[in-house]
């Protein structure tokens, strides 16, 4: 109960946030009828093709990945990504892997991974990524605290 308690106190603000957020958009989800938002709501000129020029945008995601909880690749993009090697053992001080895509990861990309589920008992697991990797032959490290699934972005600046 101890640990619950500090758990909560050293994350209050954090879901205090969490529910606020997901309070606005359940309203908006439940008040905004369907479809109300058309060519009559948005002013003239208010949207042009400057914004949605390429040039503007930081970056792109190049290519992704989705990995279920025992290390298989279940879709990506482009086709045919691979994984080298992967851990799913919960009781190891690593767990995780690393894939790789035949295309390559360009100079300047970074990757960005996400949990895809809930671990039993211990709610969302963290992840994080790196690059690794000679040029030509980069690939994306997974670190998982618990074996779950995991989605993998690899985001690159625009050219």
């Amino acid at each position: 109960m101890n640990r619950a308690l500090r758990h909560l106190r050293q994350n209050l603000v954090a879901y205090l946030a969490l529910f606020v957020a997901l309070g606005g958009t359940s309203y908006a989800a439940i008040t905004i009828p369907r479809n109300s938002v058309g060519a009559r709501q948005i002013r003239n000129h208010s949207i042009n093709p400057v914004k949605l020029n390429g040039r503007y945008f930081g970056g792109y995601v190049r290519l992704w990945a989705q990995i279920d909880q025992s290390g298989h690749v279940i879709a990506s993009r482009p086709r045919g990504a691979q994984i080298l090697q992967w851990n799913s053992s919960p009781n190891t001080p690593f767990t995780g892997g690393s894939i790789r895509w035949p295309t390559g990861i360009a100079a300047g990309c970074f990757p960005v991974v996400s949990s895809a589920g809930f671990v039993v008992g211990s709610g969302p697991a963290s992840v994080s990524a790196e690059l690794n990797g000679a040029p030509g032959r980069r690939f994306v490290v997974i670190y998982d605290s618990e074996p779950t699934a995991v989605n993998v972005l690899v985001v690159c600046p625009t050219p």
